[in-house]
């Protein structure tokens, strides 16, 4: 496992979430305050 990104910008995570997900890669998003 590698940390890719830290942010605490919401936007970001989802930008970055979507291309992983598109790409078929998988990953974790953890420490999230919703």
């Amino acid at each position: 496992m590698r940390e890719l990104i830290r942010s605490n910008d919401p936007v970001l995570i989802s930008f970055a979430t979507s291309l992983l997900t598109d790409a078929g890669i998988q990953h974790t998003v953890t420490d999230t305050h919703r």
